[in-house]
């Protein structure tokens, strides 16, 4: 805090010396907190940086795997299409889509 010399010296000044005293006490506290807080938030931002990250890394995989799951039933679909069609010719019929595929 405030080195005992200096603190005698402001109060032997009187009311003013006090008031000098208590404020520079206040702002060296108010220093303190500020650099508890910073930290505090600091290696909070860190955590939060690590959980994101995690979390990212989840959600590629699972986008990666569901677009993998998306390509096979598209391939597979476009089997039976074509197994459909192949079935309906060979009994002399025109083959109908009954829904749209994508090329």
């Amino acid at each position: 805090m405030i080195e005992s010399e200096v603190l005698n010296l402001l109060l032997q000044l009187g009311s003013a010396g006090a008031v000098i005293a208590v404020v520079i006490i206040f702002i060296k506290a108010m220093d303190k907190r500020d650099v508890e807080y910073r930290n505090f938030f600091i290696e909070l931002n860190k955590a939060n940086a690590s959980d994101m990250k995690t979390l990212t890394d989840a959600m590629t995989s699972l986008t990666s795997s569901v677009r993998d799951i998306a390509d096979k039933l598209a391939e597979h679909d476009k089997r039976v299409e074509e197994r459909i069609d192949s079935a309906i010719i060979s009994v002399g019929s025109t083959p109908r889509r009954t829904r749209q595929t994508k090329s």
